[in-house]
Formats: C-alpha cells, structure tokens, sequence
C-alpha cells in the first residue's frame, strides 16, 4: 500500500485556504479586542471622507458588488486623490460590523498614527537645530564685535617661553612685556574665553533664554 503525496493543485488549494483561515482569524481577533465604542467613531470617520467621493464628478462611480475580497486586500496603487477614494469605496462595500472592515481601518490608522509621530519627530529635531545655529550666530557676532583676534600665535608663545627661560629670576613687567605687549596678552585671554570651552557655555545660555 502507498500514500501518494497531494497533487500540486491540491496543495496549492491547502495552502490558499490555510492562509484565507488565518487572515479571518486575525481579522476577528482584532475586531473583538476593539472598544464598543471604536467601530461607531471608525463608521463616522469613514462616511465624513466619503462625502468627498459623493461631491466629486470626476472620479468614476463602481459598483460595490464588483468589489471582490482579493481587490479589497489589493495595493492602492499610486498615492492620490482617485486611490485614495478608491480604498475607501473597498472599506464601505464591508457593511458594520464587518470585522474585515474594522480590523483594516485599525491597521491603517495605527500605522498613519506612526508615521504622525515620526513627522512630528523629525520637525523636533528641525526645530531644535534652527534654534542652535540661530544661537551660534548671536554668540558668534557678540564675539566678532568685541574680539580683537591675535595673529601668530605660536610665536607669541615661543618667544615668551625663551625669554622666561633665559630670565627665570626676571620680572615680567621687564622680560615678557618687551617682547609681547599687555595689551596682546589681554587680548589672547579674551579671544581663549570666547573660543574655548566658555563659548559653548554662553551657546548654552542663549539656548535658554
């Protein structure tokens, strides 16, 4: 005696119905776990949008018995207004209470609620980003307008570090001052406070106000 294996179509029918049985089984899952008031809120929300289908002359009037379950779970094709009219003609072919017809308003407005919250995300970032740069350029014309900014620097500093090793025992007035003013080694403190480390404190600060 043999067992002969399911032909191809059969199996092919085995699987269809496996997965029909498990789309009717989500689709009633999820309509039985949805608030008493949900679907009424969803109804309404529907037939407010619909009212722009019954106001437009342009696009086409179908059938709702035309309307099969495989166009029902169909893409919508290409964004716009006739597409967008179109799946709401699919949604209003499933008479309440539907749980095809409320399962998917579910999965569709969960999922615009995420891309809300992504948008609302990315504008946060935006805005904080404008609000820094809008900082930096206050604090940076403050500095630009009382900075007096100091050349070379480096050599500045090498001919201090010699003349403070040449004359450790020296007085500053008499060994740095000769070679690097007063008025120079003020000026590098002012620049080092609004380039260093206090610079991106007083951003900080401007962010606050």
């Amino acid at each position: 005696m043999k067992v002969e294996p399911p032909t191809p179509d059969r199996i092919k029918r085995l699987i269809r119905s496996a997965i029909h049985t498990h789309e009717e089984q989500f689709f009633q899952t999820t309509f039985q776990k949805l608030p008493p008031s949900t679907p009424t809120k969803l109804d309404a929300l529907i037939e407010s949008i619909a009212m722009l289908d019954d106001t437009s002359e342009d696009l086409p009037r179908e059938d709702s018995s035309q309307v099969t379950f495989h166009e029902l779970k169909a893409d919508p094709g290409r964004p716009g207004l006739e597409s967008f009219m179109k799946e709401v003609h699919k949604l209003r072919t499933l008479p309440p209470p539907h749980p095809i017809r409320y399962a998917l308003l579910c999965a569709c407005f969960w999922l615009r609620n995420q891309e809300i919250t992504d948008n609302l995300v990315d504008l946060l970032v935006q805005i904080i980003h404008r609000i820094s740069v809008r900082a930096e350029r206050k604090v940076e014309k403050e500095i630009l307008n009382a900075l007096r900014r100091v050349s070379n620097k480096y050599g500045i500093l090498f001919n201090m570090a010699q003349k403070a090793i040449d004359n450790p025992e020296g007085i500053i007035r008499d060994v740095i001052f000769p070679v690097v003013s007063e008025q120079t080694l003020k000026d590098l403190i002012k620049e080092f406070k609004h380039t260093g480390p206090a610079y991106r404190q007083k951003i900080h600060a401007v962010l606050l106000r």
